[in-house]
């Protein structure tokens, strides 16, 4: 290689003009060979963006677009009410909460936080309820939340499928350029993202445990989700006796109970008719036909079907065809 340079150099300064001129001439036909190609390509793939991007301008001010934009504005609407509906959802659980216990943090002795661990309702009963004898109104309120929590889970995969299966659509029949310029799309759409579901509704208790020379501390929480509550609702009624007492005893509303009256009133609320046969993401909830406040029990006979908007508008009123009762 140091050869090969002394040589071209040695050669170069008896022919500058002559090795410029080649130099020059082997750069041009590299350029043109190259840039020229690469120019064409970038005028190409320029036209054929502004192409599409015309013609998806045209395709807003369709009505397969604007159709899509309706179906999607509605959805919105949906996710408005419901988001509504899950802050309501979430004050009704903490004011339950509230009526039931005191508090939900005790800084404990050493022994309370060992045992917390052992037998932990018998812990909570003791050291939150307000009232440590469980009677027929602390079920109440356990199952209210319980009602609560199934609501909640049905909501949130409603709004799931909901979204995915519009998002779906939107895909498959849309024009081609509305998804090569998605992101202007779906401004166009007046779309928005899922909202976030946090199960921050939990009831949750802990015992906390400082020594006195402050170099330990430890902390037992328990969070009552879905299971762990109607476990909890089952000590509970265990403790109280309940099921034993009387011939129209009360019972713990389970996810077996809920179903069964679902099918017994064949998915269809008992108020407005809409049924899921019409409507397959119709969210229901079990209804005490006699409101649970105003001396009714937890028995098939005073259960009913009914849509979160319908028993939303009931509340605790009593209905005789549909008409309230005054108080």
């Amino acid at each position: 290689m140091h050869e090969f340079l002394v040589k071209f150099v040695t050669i170069y300064k008896k022919h500058p003009v002559w090795y410029t001129i080649l130099a020059l001439f082997i750069t041009g036909i590299t350029a043109y060979t190259i840039l020229i190609p690469l120019f064409i390509f970038m005028v190409y793939v320029g036209i054929y963006y502004l192409v599409y991007l015309f013609k998806t301008l045209s395709y807003y001010k369709t009505p397969d677009f604007l159709s899509v934009k309706e179906k999607l504005a509605e959805k919105i609407v949906e996710y408005n009410e419901f988001d509504h509906f899950m802050d309501e959802t979430r004050d009704y659980i903490r004011s339950k909460q509230q009526e039931l216990t005191t508090g939900n943090v005790r800084n404990s002795t050493l022994t309370v936080y060992k045992n917390s661990q052992l037998d932990v309702y018998k812990y909570i009963v003791k050291y939150f309820f307000r009232n440590t004898k469980i009677d027929e109104s602390s079920m109440q309120t356990i199952e209210a939340i319980l009602q609560k929590y199934n609501t909640i889970n049905q909501t949130h995969e409603i709004l799931t499928d909901e979204y995915n299966e519009l998002m779906e659509y939107i895909q498959k029949h849309m024009y081609r350029g509305a998804y090569i310029f998605k992101s202007m799309t779906m401004k166009k759409l007046g779309s928005r993202k899922l909202p976030k579901f946090e199960k921050n509704y939990y009831m949750w208790y802990a015992f906390n445990y400082t020594s006195p020379t402050n170099r330990k501390s430890y902390s037992n929480s328990i969070v009552l989700d879905e299971e762990r509550l109607e476990d909890f609702a089952e000590f509970l009624n265990n403790l109280i006796a309940y099921r034993k007492s009387a011939k129209y005893q009360r019972q713990l509303m389970t996810p077996r109970l809920r179903e069964s009256i679902l099918i017994r009133d064949k998915y269809a609320c008992k108020s407005c008719g809409i049924s899921k046969e019409k409507e397959a993401h119709l969210l229901l909830e079990i209804d005490h036909i006699t409101p649970i406040s105003k001396g009714g029990i937890t028995i098939e006979t005073n259960l009913q079907a009914l849509c979160w908007k319908c028993n939303r508008t009931k509340g605790a009123k009593i209905l005789i065809d549909n008409t309230p009762i005054p108080a």
